[in-house]
């Protein structure tokens, strides 16, 4: 259909350009379909209030005339029970965001202090020392209110 060889079709497509074309091609795609979502959701949800305030459309067929009457309760429940659903959802997920970005900080930092305590005793945290030296010791890691077996779990992921 494009007059390119299928062999040259073949090539591109295993090479990184292809794929990096290929995922922002996606990444457009997924930008348009989210902005007619919204744009409809908009809408949908200018229709639900304006029929919660207004009341909803019913001809009456003795006037011949539309008229307004109040929203059922029925429906009115089952939109509230819907809407707080969606809203504790939306709540989780962007909950869920901060704590995974939290976390991550978190390991950055007490990755951070073990390289700077390896930096400034030019040796590593699982060396033993040659010789043992009399004192006292405290962990700063719990100065960054890092538990004390959340290190213990760090350095096992490492080993």
């Amino acid at each position: 259909m494009t007059g390119v060889p299928v062999e040259t079709l073949r090539v591109w497509k295993r090479s990184d350009w292809w794929a990096t074309q290929a995922a922002e091609m996606q990444q457009e795609n997924n930008l348009e379909l989210d902005q007619k979502l919204t744009k409809v959701m908009d809408k949908a949800l200018d229709q639900v209030m304006d029929r919660l305030e207004n009341g909803e459309y019913m001809y009456d067929p003795r006037t011949g005339k539309v008229k307004r009457i109040p929203a059922k309760l029925r429906d009115t429940g089952k939109i509230l029970n819907d809407m707080i659903d969606k809203k504790q959802l939306i709540k989780k997920t962007v909950r869920d965001n901060t704590d995974t970005k939290q976390q991550i900080t978190a390991d950055h930092l007490v990755q951070l202090a073990k390289a700077f305590a390896e930096f400034s005793t030019g040796k590593k945290q699982d060396e033993k020392p040659a010789h043992i030296i009399e004192g006292e010791y405290k962990e700063h890691l719990e100065e960054l209110g890092v538990e004390e077996g959340y290190t213990d779990g760090l350095q096992n992921k490492e080993n």
